[in-house]
């Protein structure tokens, strides 16, 4: 208890707040990188659909090309690049 103060008395208690680095947003990434992801994107949905049409074109392999599943694998090569310690829906900061 501060000195001069007594019980029941009201006083001010000041207490520091801890220091927190700001690290920044990990998950930010340069304009450079998120337009070469699109345009990969872009690009990568174009030859799957060139795909697509060749196959079709072909007696044996029609209807046994399965384009949205190609379209959705690319996310499954892609991921292998990013850095692991990103910040997901379901992981904690």
């Amino acid at each position: 208890m501060p000195p001069g103060k007594g019980p029941g008395d009201r006083f001010q208690v000041h207490v520091p707040t801890p220091e927190v680095q700001d690290e920044g947003d990990g998950n930010k990434f340069s304009r450079e990188f998120q337009e070469l992801a699109a345009e990969y994107s872009t690009v990568h949905d174009l030859l799957r659909r060139a795909e697509a049409e060749c196959h079709a074109a072909d007696p044996e392999t029609t209807g046994k090309y399965k384009l949205k599943e190609k379209i959705v694998a690319k996310f499954d090569e892609v991921i292998k690049a990013f850095p692991s310690s990103l910040v997901t829906p379901g992981t904690s900061v």
